[in-house]
């Protein structure tokens, strides 16, 4: 798989129809490790509006052990997709374990949750919006 090919089409996600931008990030990632490529197409349908396939292929991904900074996303992701389908409870269960998960033993968490909620941060007026690809800062393949 070449991340740099991943990277530009993630680039380039407006320029396509959302049917054209999944094969192409299934082209992409076809050669890939199935728990990566099962992560990159996850992010393809979520950001092209399809959450439900999104939310199987972040179960399919993380069921065959992705790693690293993708298992984080995908945790995060699925979380957020999960929200957008009305299964906050299972949202926030989600991304409580993770915190849990990741935050050093004997230290309190510094991080919150309100998009899993609904609850609006004070200075945002609401929850964000599901509009941008996941991983806010740059494609979910990056890094």
């Amino acid at each position: 798989m070449d991340e740099g090919r991943l990277a530009a089409a993630w680039a380039g996600i407006d320029s396509l129809p959302a049917a054209d931008f999944r094969a192409l990030i299934g082209s992409l990632v076809a050669g890939a490790p199935p728990a990566v490529a099962a992560f990159e197409r996850a992010s393809a349908h979520d950001s092209t509006g399809d959450p439900v396939r999104a939310v199987e292929l972040y179960e399919t991904a993380l069921a065959a052990g992705l790693t690293g900074v993708r298992r984080r996303r995908a945790v995060i992701q699925l979380a957020s997709s999960l929200r957008n389908l009305g299964r906050a409870p299972e949202s926030v269960a989600l991304l409580t374990a993770e915190l849990a998960a990741t935050t050093p033993a004997g230290t309190a968490p510094t991080a919150t949750a309100p998009a899993a909620t609904g609850a609006a941060p004070p200075e945002a007026g609401g929850p964000p919006g599901a509009g941008g690809p996941p991983g806010a800062g740059g494609p979910p393949g990056a890094g």
